[in-house]
């Protein structure tokens, strides 16, 4: 783990996982830089060692993210239908989790390793649900030049207009806690 994560903040992560709505808007502030800070933790699966943030990448959006998207893009009503599939995809991710030895009811480093991964997956999946949204808009006339959700690069690309008002820059970081800030 981060060395400089207390165990008062592990259990910080946890709490944000099973019991988010009970969380005081400070415990939320604090749970966003927690969660940028776990990304450097490592965790040992088998043999290798990696970090949290390489772990999530490989294990759950290298893996999900696509079936997700394809999923979201064919649905009538992208926003409901997106948050049942963010659902229904995190069930099978704690699954997967488990089946590799990582798993909610494990020590704390673990239970922060699932934290960190929901945390992330939630972030991804709403921002992503959003963007679907913007799609909606577009077709309706609205101008807005999105990317492609089933492309790695494109995701990351941080480039969006919306109705010639150029290009609206989003880093990963800033985005994903503007959002949680919200929620």
């Amino acid at each position: 783990m981060n060395p400089h994560i207390q165990a008062a903040d592990r259990a910080l992560a946890v709490r944000y996982l099973t019991q988010p709505r009970q969380l005081t808007p400070d415990e939320r502030l604090r749970a966003l830089g927690l969660f940028d800070a776990l990304g450097a933790s490592a965790v040992t699966v088998g043999n290798q060692t990696t970090s949290f943030a390489a772990f999530y990448k490989a294990h759950v959006e290298e893996k999900y993210a696509t079936p997700f998207f394809d999923r979201l893009l064919a649905a009538e009503d992208a926003p409901s239908a997106g948050n049942q599939l963010l659902r229904e995809t995190w069930q099978q991710i704690v699954r997967d989790l488990r089946d590799v030895g990582v798993q909610l009811a494990g020590d704390m480093g673990q239970q922060c390793l699932v934290a960190f991964c929901g945390y992330w997956w939630q972030a991804f999946g709403k921002g992503y649900i959003r963007e679907v949204v913007f799609r909606d808009l577009e077709r309706s006339g609205i101008e807005f030049t999105a990317h492609d959700l089933r492309d790695a690069s494109a995701r990351f690309s941080g480039r969006r207009a919306v109705s010639g008002y150029g290009g609206a820059e989003r880093r990963r970081g800033k985005h994903w806690k503007c959002y949680a800030l919200r929620t």
